[in-house]
């Protein structure tokens, strides 16, 4: 789509000239590929909420180098995040090892997390400075003396009240400010990143309050714990169908 666009624009460039019928038709092509991309990312995610929820849902394990998938789900949101006049920038940590985990699953989570952080932060973030998401991959050490990566989606927008914490990981659910209801979609992003998250055993956090920005982070072990897979298959068809049930 952003390929498509940029395509577009360069046609309707060929004179050079910015005048305001050129401006307009820009205007006009950018609403087309926004709306485009939300359709598909509703279909998407409708088509992930239905394997899940079917316990239809396969891992496929591999050695996965989690900031490159990071640097590349980066690269995806770009587009959007110029267009809108925000920086999105990796921050690398030494020392990031291979996990095993299943790559496209990760990277759907990543850019979930991503693109919604994109989305609702404004030019000028909610401490002044100019919109800033930033993607930040490191090794931290777990409890038990594992060792775990953690990828963390940090922003400056206008954040989310504690008591909403809860509520921005239901399947359909919409804040009224923040993080949902300005920017419109059905809210299922998040929902369907913690659910994939639960079958990569990996650890969902959040950490915001209003006015003060957010940060997504994700806890992805570097194994997989084979005993796990299935319970993890069977907690997200439980968490469905009570999404299923409840009024």
């Amino acid at each position: 789509a952003d390929l498509l666009l940029d395509i577009a624009r360069r046609e309707l460039r060929q004179d050079r000239g910015e005048d305001e019928a050129l401006v307009r038709r820009q205007r006009y092509l950018e609403n087309i590929v926004d709306g485009a991309r939300g359709l598909l990312e509703l279909i998407e995610g409708l088509l992930e909420m239905a394997k899940l929820e079917a316990g239809r849902t396969e891992i496929n394990r591999e050695l996965v180098n989690p900031v490159d998938a990071c640097r590349g789900m980066v690269g995806m949101t770009e587009p959007l995040a110029k267009r809108k006049g925000i920086i999105v920038e990796l921050e690398e940590k030494k020392g990031v090892p291979l996990i095993e985990t299943d790559p496209r699953k990760m990277r759907q989570i990543v850019f979930n997390l991503v693109s919604n952080a994109v989305k609702f932060t404004p030019p000028t973030g909610s401490d002044g400075k100019p919109g800033r998401v930033l993607v930040r991959v490191e090794r931290v050490p777990g409890e038990g003396g594992e060792t775990y990566v953690r990828i963390s989606v940090i922003d400056n927008g206008p954040g989310i009240a504690p008591e909403d914490h809860e509520a921005v990981f239901e399947r359909f659910s919409q804040l009224e400010a923040g993080h949902e209801r300005v920017h419109g979609g059905v809210g299922l992003g998040l929902a369907i990143s913690r659910d994939l998250a639960s079958l990569l055993q990996a650890e969902m956090q959040l950490i915001s309050d209003s006015g003060q920005g957010a940060m997504f982070s994700v806890l992805f072990p570097i194994r997989l714990d084979e005993e796990r897979l299935g319970e993890a298959r069977l907690e997200a068809k439980f968490r469905g169908v009570l999404s299923r049930q409840t009024p």
